[in-house]
Formats: structure tokens, sequence, C-alpha cells
């Protein structure tokens, strides 16, 4: 399945307090110190041409090089922190945008731990158990969501997605979230890339 089910537009509201984020800050400081000379070294090598005639790196491979060094910041607040929600959450959400599946599931499922009633937690959950073909995992995650929030918009859409990529499609079942994504948000994003995906089946 593409990973075209993402988390298109969605903006979380993390409530922290100082004593959750002061060892988070302690933690990063570590962190960057261990990671300086990472930074020095793209600083060095973009934007510059090597002695020798060596390639310098474009800025695409700077770029990469530099989230590289955010996510191995992340990672180790996360190892000196395991129990605070803010560094397993931030760890959680570096993973999602990377599209690490695997990961993002290991780490939004710590959180839901932690914050069991958070319900943008349990769309990630299911979004990453989806993405991994855990479909059953990923239907049961999301329609307990809809439990408490029926008019959730990208939960139906999300759901469109699942019921028409399951080993056993259903296009009643994802024409039926669809219909909600058009019906609850006519103008969103969400209804914009049904119209577009629906667009494409018809061809």
């Amino acid at each position: 399945m593409s990973s075209a089910v993402k988390r298109a537009g969605l903006q979380k509201q993390q409530r922290t307090t100082v004593g959750q984020r002061w060892p988070l800050v302690v933690a990063v400081g570590v962190a960057v110190v261990s990671v300086t000379a990472v930074l020095g070294l793209v600083w060095w090598q973009y934007g510059r041409q090597p002695a020798g005639g060596g390639q310098k790196l474009t800025q695409d491979q700077a770029l990469s090089a530099l989230q590289d060094v955010g996510l191995a910041q992340l990672e180790s607040a996360a190892a000196m922190n395991p129990d605070n929600p803010v560094a397993v959450f931030d760890l959680a959400e570096a993973y999602i945008h990377r599209e690490r599946w695997a990961e993002a599931l290991e780490w939004f499922t710590r959180y839901r731990a932690m914050d069991p009633a958070n319900l943008h937690t349990q769309i990630d959950i299911g979004i990453a158990s989806m993405n991994l073909g855990l479909y059953g995992q990923a239907e049961d995650t999301l329609l307990a969501v809809l439990v408490k929030d029926p008019t959730n918009v990208q939960v139906h859409y999300v759901l469109g997605f699942l019921y028409a990529n399951t080993v056993i499609p259903s296009p009643a079942l994802s024409d039926q979230h669809w219909d909600e994504v058009l019906r609850l948000a006519t103008d969103s994003e969400f209804a914009a890339a049904v119209r577009t995906h629906r667009q494409q089946q018809q061809r």
C-alpha cells in the first residue's frame, strides 16, 4: 500500500508541565553536545568546494543530514527519559513524519500508556498499523476513536483508505466513510484528497 494515508494538516495540542519539560531540556542539551561534530561536518561540506576536487553536499543531502542529527537528539532524549511523555511523544512524532511506521507504532504505543485519553495518538497508531499491513489492528483502533468522536473527519478519511486496501477490500465501507468526509468537511484537504482519489479510480 502506498503511503498516501498520512496525517494531513493534523495539529496536536500538547499540555506539558515544567516538570515534564525540564528533564527533556537537559537531555537535549547533552545530545546537542554529542552531535556538534556532525553539524560541523555538514556545514563544512555544504556550500564550499572541498580540496582535491571532491563533490560538495547538495542542499537535499545537507538537509537530510541535519534531519538525521535532529532525530538522533530525540532518540537520545527518549533513551535518557523513557518515562517522560514529552520525550516519548516527540520521538514518535519524528518517526511518523519520516514514515518509519514500525518505530512510530512502538513509540506511540508507549505514549498511549501514558495518556490513554489522547485520541490523536490513537489515530496515529491506526495509521502506522495500516501502513504496516496490520489491518485488523488499525480497524479496531480507528473504530474505537469513532465511538468517542463520531464526526472525526480524519478517521473517516483513513478508514476509507483502509477498507479500500485490506486483503479483502470493501468498496461499500470505503465509500461510506469517504462520503462522511465530504459531508462533514466538504472544503477540507481531506475532502479534496477523496475527490482526487475517486477521479483516479474512474480513469
